[in-house]
């Protein structure tokens, strides 16, 4: 249970679930009486899966290659867990009364979101392996 503790203080995950929830709670405060339109759920859901990814990419590929324990399950783990976080945040609103989007286009979209976002950190590991760690090959 420890390793669970250091892994999400070493990936920020406190910050980003208060991220999350800040998010979830601005939109459920600012929303008026008017029906919102499925652009504002698209905006939540960016901004959530965006607050969530932080802590995807490592910092050292190097590091991460080297470890103990293989990094891949957990952080297959961590982009799943960020991707049902940034949509059940969605549905919690939803569910207090302010009507954005059906639940199919939140789960759907959740789950593409989280996807790119885990591209995104996969190829920015990448881009530091091969650009020397990322320092200035000028340098």
């Amino acid at each position: 249970m420890r390793w669970l503790i250091r892994y999400a203080r070493s990936r920020q995950v406190p910050a980003s679930a208060a991220a999350v929830a800040l998010v979830a709670l601005a939109v459920w405060a600012l929303h008026g009486p008017k029906p919102a339109d499925q652009a504002m759920a698209i905006l939540v859901l960016t901004a959530n899966v965006a607050a969530a990814s932080v802590g995807l990419g490592g910092w050292d590929a190097v590091l991460e290659r080297t470890a103990a324990i293989r990094w891949m399950p957990r952080r297959a783990a961590h982009v799943l867990l960020a991707g049902a976080c940034a949509g059940a945040a969605l549905l919690t609103v939803q569910a207090a009364g302010v009507k954005l989007a059906p639940a199919e286009v939140v789960v759907r979209d959740s789950a593409g979101l989280v996807g790119l976002a885990a591209l995104g950190a996969g190829d920015r590991r990448h881009r530091l392996r091969c650009s020397g760690g990322g320092r200035s090959r000028l340098a």
